[in-house]
């Protein structure tokens, strides 16, 4: 039984580390189209550094 509860608390973890990846990956994106939408209007490039 033990050993079930841990492996529920291994795999909800586990799911909210993907969860979490996954959101990392799509603000990493919103973050590249910023700075190509700040290249693109003609802003300085050294604010998106």
């Amino acid at each position: 039984m033990n050993e079930q509860n841990n492996r529920a608390e291994i795999n909800d973890k586990t799911a909210k580390m993907e969860a979490k990846k996954k959101e990392l990956v799509q603000l990493r994106q919103q973050l590249d189209d910023m700075e190509t939408e700040l290249r693109k209007s003609g802003g300085d490039p050294g604010w998106a550094q």
